[in-house]
């Protein structure tokens, strides 16, 4: 091993992996030093891939949490303005149904029709990004 050339290894002792040695001077060092730090950056530096990719999932998982809430939030605004303009189509159709003018009934069922499929294409947005949400979160390598 670099700078514990005639060392003899302790039995039990753990192998320390060859530093950096060949590009730093380490001759004024303590060996025992040396060794310490290198076997200490080859542990640090085999687990800092696993943390790095722990790390990326979460901010997938976290990004995938948020297009389903956006998506939540999307249905939830989408439901609330097609129910008012439902609500004053249906008010706007009962008064025309008094005179009666088929003509209105007509055109306020066409705004009845288009908020419900305005309402139908919000479901099938909030479903598509939920199912699109659990396969991306679920098929990003967790480590």
């Amino acid at each position: 091993m670099a700078g514990n050339e005639g060392k003899k290894k302790k039995e039990g002792e753990p192998e320390a992996p060859e530093g950096n040695s060949d590009s730093v001077d380490t001759s004024a060092l303590n060996p025992m030093i040396v060794q310490a730090v290198d076997y200490t950056n080859s542990v640090i530096g085999s687990s800092v891939s696993v943390e790095a990719n722990g790390i990326a999932y979460q901010k997938v998982a976290q990004a995938t949490a948020f297009s389903v809430q956006d998506a939540t939030d999307y249905l939830r605004n989408m439901m609330a303005m097609a129910g008012a303009a439902q609500g004053v189509a249906l008010e706007k159709m009962i008064e025309a149904a008094a005179i009666p003018d088929t003509t209105k009934i007509d055109a306020y069922q066409t705004v009845l029709s288009a908020a419900q499929a305005a309402i139908t294409a919000a479901e099938t947005v909030f479903s598509d990004v939920g199912s699109d949400a659990g396969t991306i979160a679920s098929d990003y390598p967790k480590s």
